[in-house]
């Protein structure tokens, strides 16, 4: 089948490597997958519009400013050079009627997609297959911040997410925020993209030789702060920041590609990430690491070490020794998530081709 993946890809690596990962695992299972052109969004959001419309026609000089300033305008500029071989739909089709010709299903997902309580999300009706004249299935779409919604978007949410092949969320959370708003809805939980397919992870990399302890993340608290200087002491290693540029560091790794990225957290000697793929991408890396929470993303990052039995390695004020995790024990826990999620994908996608237009 062809299949239009309507996800965030340019946002930061995190959002790159899911899309990226998904569009590969069924590429993998036989179909002809293309993301759909983040250009649909551009008039919904006030960031994508913003870098779409000035990053071509800035002086560079202007962007390197702006990119100290802004770390998302910074990863914007980066993956773009990721983004260039990736197969996308033309930015010129930016209506869903003309979508829907184009492909045989879409597939929406995976990152905070239905998060439409967060004023950077937003409720954009596609992502809740509101417009649609096509079979759709979601994978691992997040509604984490699914909350305080008013009685017209619960309804435009019901109508949209009652018409779906299949429905599958990243964690519970999101599965009990949907199921509020439409209870009579079959709901599974699925895998991230980057654990169901992790074709990025770098092999047989070595420790530096000059040993780094690597942030991942745009805030840390005062006691976050004081425990990873300690640590790093200790240790006898520097601390290096990647992402989000932390003038306690001793270095910002300026990578320029998503390859480049994950070899700051191959070559890492121990990893502190505040964000939720961050954390996945010292998981996959089998890296020592604690996860520093906080308000901003400190939920889904939690509900993720919860269902890897990973939990011991969220940060406390109290945190002294931590014992070294065990990673064939993760490794299997992954391979039992994995094979569930496969098996989801692979049902979901057997139950549209039923009725695709021949």
């Amino acid at each position: 089948m062809k299949i239009g993946l309507l996800t965030t890809y340019s946002f930061n690596y995190g959002s790159y490597h899911q899309a990226v990962a998904l569009q590969k695992k069924l590429e993998d299972m036989g179909h002809d997958c293309e993301l759909i052109n983040e250009k649909i969004k551009m008039y919904k959001w006030m960031n994508l519009f913003f870098m779409y419309t000035f990053d071509p026609i800035l002086p560079n000089f202007i962007k390197n400013i702006i990119g100290k300033k802004i770390p998302q305008y910074n990863s914007f500029r980066m993956i773009k050079n990721d983004t260039k071989d990736l197969n996308v739909s033309p930015a010129n089709i930016k209506k869903i009627k003309k979508l829907s010709e184009r492909y045989d299903c879409i597939v929406i997902g995976s990152d905070e997609l239905w998060s439409a309580s967060t004023d950077s999300i937003r409720f954009c009706p596609e992502y809740f297959g509101i417009g649609w004249d096509i079979p759709l299935i979601s994978y691992a779409t997040c509604a984490i911040k699914l909350t305080s919604i008013d009685d017209k978007m619960a309804s435009d949410i019901k109508r949209g997410l009652s018409g779906f092949t299949a429905i599958s969320v990243r964690d519970v959370k999101s599965l009990e925020n949907v199921k509020k708003i439409v209870p009579e809805l079959s709901v599974e939980t699925v895998i991230d993209p980057t654990l169901l397919n992790p074709y990025f992870v770098p092999e047989n990399v070595k420790e530096a030789k000059d040993r780094y302890v690597l942030l991942y993340g745009q805030h840390f608290d005062d006691a976050q702060r004081k425990y990873i200087i300690e640590y790093a002491k200790k240790e006898n290693a520097k601390i290096c920041c990647v992402g989000w540029n932390q003038d306690w560091a001793d270095e910002f790794m300026n990578v320029t590609t998503a390859k480049e990225l994950q070899e700051t957290f191959a070559t890492a000697s121990f990893c502190f990430p505040s964000t939720f793929h961050g954390t996945i991408f010292s998981i996959l890396n089998h890296k020592q690491f604690v996860a520093m929470l906080n308000p901003l993303r400190g939920g889904k990052v939690k509900l993720l070490l919860e269902l890897l039995k990973l939990d011991n390695r969220i940060f406390c004020n109290d945190m002294r020794e931590i014992d070294k995790i065990d990673y064939d024990e993760v490794e299997d826990k992954i391979n039992e998530l994995r094979k569930k999620s496969e098996e989801y994908l692979v049902n979901a996608l057997q139950e549209v081709s039923k009725g695709v237009r021949k």
